[in-house]
């Protein structure tokens, strides 16, 4: 068992610990293993099982099994497995009575598990009662409600016990409303409406397909459920979606949520309908808890007011529940499905709630770009505020973590107040935004409205690892960050940097009140220069690199002189593009730029060295060589200093030198000359060598004597 499946294993004991039952036993070697050829004797087996958690029973098919218009019914309080054996079992429905224990395995390679309700009303194709457990660990199941019926779980308006699906391939289809209640229909995985609520899901199998009808979640529960329930998926490749309306794709049903989502498996996509979300709450509610831990999630919202990710269309400005979000993995993207809903946060009516980015992940909110009325992340059009207005969400960005967002009213916030909504001023109180991460907003037609909704102090900080900025390459483009009104001004506290240009941050109609702390700009007298003075630099960074901003050609010099470099005004202190500002100036205290007043030095170019002509040299013996010419240096060429070449000194005509007395005795060396045009010295090096052959001679002489006398 792998890390991720102990935990999950932790999470449904503690929920159903919660819930005041035992999770389904790993089963013991069983006891009771029947065969079953037919339908009558499978069913024989099944609905009078004796099985126990101790004393589990088995019935294992030994043909292909076809009862069409038959339920295959569990024994209430019957633990058992059915053993498809690589056959084929097809059944209208099955029925897992209360407190029972179904697992469906399959110890052969072909064979697979279909049960087709559709043709009734109110009858789930496996019906997993409350209180009831069912594994499917057989790959390729698939299971149809009736009208107002889940594929898998509850059927009539009744929830669904505990359900797991382990094998792969699952293909699970809700049924359609009744007709006399909006709210019916059956979740692909779930329960059923009107009333039809879940306890535990959990999908670890890889692709499974669920579809939900009517009012019902693809995966969740039915319409009209006051009580949520427990959703885990662990599998890659779910697609779960509400083919009906007001449905969330994994979540709750029209005015139905759950209590807590988790997707840990990679590549889900979910799709809500009507005023629901694409995962979370359903139409009409907002309250729920997300976790998105696997990479490649999709989710988008319905196309009447439901998030991306989030809560649904609230519907009235008197619901002030909202979600709460984590978004940990890779590759996240949500959209809202129309113009009334958030990417990622509330529906219409619904407050953003609490929006957390973890580490290392990359997110994408896409909100409306035809019906801006929305925020991309944040709250929807509409809803409850402080004072009546619209509520943002509370919104952290951490360290590591990535964030695009387009669209919508503002990129982060809140949309239009329903009382306003073709007001562009009309915007609700924005809630707040910490980024320790990065921010892309790239779009030019995208604005960041910040109204002044924290008396207190600044909407929102960038840390000092944050990043506000464009897209990739274009840093210094994208949305525009503006005030609301004239009299509704937020601010903006900036340890990090925001890339944006100054036109797009301090630039807005209305502008914002100010930028604190990191806010500088940098003017540049070029004393004197012909090119003139540079253009001056507002920049929100710590330097002027970090900044995306770019650095000043340097000035042409006066005549006679070169160019030292950029200064701080009256000072001997120089500053370049990687130059600490706050170190040098400090940070803005109430949101102006900090002025950084630069001046050009300049200075004499190096001295020339050497100079005049070359002396003739001499002739003879005594003769020195010409002197060099002198060296002059050429401006901004780096030439190595040549060393001149030495005069020299005459010497006299050294005396001979004696001979030898005897071949034996070395000469003693005559001291060296310096080297000359022409020299008279006689070389020593032949009286070496032939003192070495004397000395030579005399030993092979003396050795031959003694031989001969011995």
């Amino acid at each position: 068992m792998t890390t991720l499946s102990r935990s999950l294993a932790a999470v449904a004991a503690l929920a159903l610990a919660g819930w005041g039952l035992a999770a389904a036993p790993a089963a013991a070697a069983p006891l009771v293993t029947s065969p079953a050829g037919d339908f009558a004797t499978l069913n024989g087996i099944t609905s009078a099982c004796t099985g126990t958690t101790a004393s589990p029973d088995t019935a294992v098919l030994t043909s292909n099994i076809s009862a069409t218009t038959s339920t295959l019914a569990i024994a209430s309080g019957c633990v058992i497995t059915v053993d498809l054996a690589g056959f084929d079992l097809s059944v209208r429905s099955v029925n897992v009575q209360s407190s029972a224990y179904l697992t469906v395995d399959n110890t052969g390679s072909t064979g697979i598990l279909t049960a087709d309700a559709s043709s009734s009303n109110n009858t789930p194709g496996i019906r997993v009662q409350s209180g009831s457990f069912l594994t499917l660990k057989a790959n390729g199941t698939i299971a149809t409600g009736g009208t107002n019926a889940a594929g898998i779980g509850g059927g009539g308006g009744s929830g669904a016990g505990v359900i797991e699906i382990v094998g792969d391939d699952t293909q699970a289809t809700g049924g359609p409303a009744n007709g006399t209640n909006i709210y019916s229909g059956g979740a692909g995985i779930g329960g059923s409406g009107s009333g039809g609520g879940i306890l535990y899901i959990n999908v670890s199998g890889d692709r499974t397909i669920a579809r939900g009808g009517g009012a019902a979640a693809g995966i969740g529960t039915g319409g009209q459920v006051s009580t949520g329930g427990t959703i885990i998926i662990a599998g890659d490749a779910t697609d779960a979606r509400s083919n009906g309306h007001n449905g969330a794709g994994i979540g709750g049903g029209g005015q139905a949520s759950v209590s807590s989502i988790q997707i840990v498996g990679d590549d889900t996509i979910a799709y809500g309908s009507g005023g629901a979300a694409g995962i979370g709450s359903g139409y009409l509610r907002a309250s729920t808890f997300i976790e998105i831990s696997g990479d490649g999630t999709e989710a988008h919202g319905g196309l009447d007011g439901g998030a991306g990710i989030g809560s649904g269309s609230v519907g009235s400005a008197t619901d002030n529940s909202s979600a709460t979000i984590l978004l940990e993995g890779v590759g996240t993207v949500a959209s809202a499905g129309g113009g009334l809903g958030a990417a990622i946060g509330g529906g219409s009516y619904a407050s953003g709630g609490t929006i957390i980015f973890q580490s290392g992940s990359t997110t994408t909110a896409e909100a409306s770009t035809s019906n801006r009325m929305a925020a991309a992340i944040g709250g929807g059009w509409g809803g409850p505020g402080p004072t009546g207005e619209g509520e943002g969400a509370y919104v952290v960005i951490y360290i590591g973590a990535t964030v695009t967002a387009t669209g919508g009213a503002t990129v982060v916030g809140h949309g239009h107040i329903a009382s306003s909504p073709s007001d562009p001023s009309a915007v609700g109180h924005f809630g707040s935004l910490v980024v320790d991460g990065t921010l892309r907003i790239p779009n030019a037609s995208d604005e960041l409205r910040i109204p002044d909704s924290n008396s207190g102090g600044p909407e929102l900080i960038v840390g000092t690892t944050g990043l506000i900025a464009g897209a990739i390459g274009t840093p210094t483009a994208g949305a525009e960050i503006r005030a609301v009104a004239s009299g509704s001004r937020g601010q903006i506290t900036n340890g990090g940097v925001i890339a944006l240009s100054a036109s797009l941050v301090t630039g807005g109609s209305p502008a914002i009140d100010g930028v604190l702390a990191n806010h500088y700009r940098l003017t540049f007298d070029s004393a004197g220069s012909v090119s003139g003075d540079p253009a001056d630099i507002t920049l929100f960074a710590s330097t002027v690199s970090a900044g995306e901003r770019t650095w000043p050609a340097d000035p042409a010099p006066p005549a006679g002189q070169v160019f030292e470099g950029w200064f701080l005004q009256g000072t001997s202190q120089e500053v370049t593009e990687t130059t600490s500002l706050p170190s040098l100036v400090g940070g803005s205290p109430a949101g102006d730029s900090v002025d950084v007043a630069l001046e050009a030095h300049y200075g004499s170019p190096p001295p020339s060295s050497g100079g005049g002509s070359g002396g003739s040299g001499g002739t003879g013996s005594t003769g020195g060589t010409g002197g060099t010419g002198g060296w002059t240096p050429v401006v901004g060429e780096v030439t190595a200093t040549p060393t001149p070449t030495p005069t020299p000194t005459p010497s006299a005509t050294p005396e001979p030198t004696a001979q030898p007395s005897t071949p034996a005795s070395t000469p003693e060396p005559t001291e060296t000359p310096v080297p000359e045009e022409t020299s008279n010295d006689v070389p020593v090096w032949p009286w070496v060598v032939g003192g070495i052959a004397a000395v030579l001679l005399l030993i092979l002489l003396a050795f031959l004597l003694l031989r001969r006398r011995s």
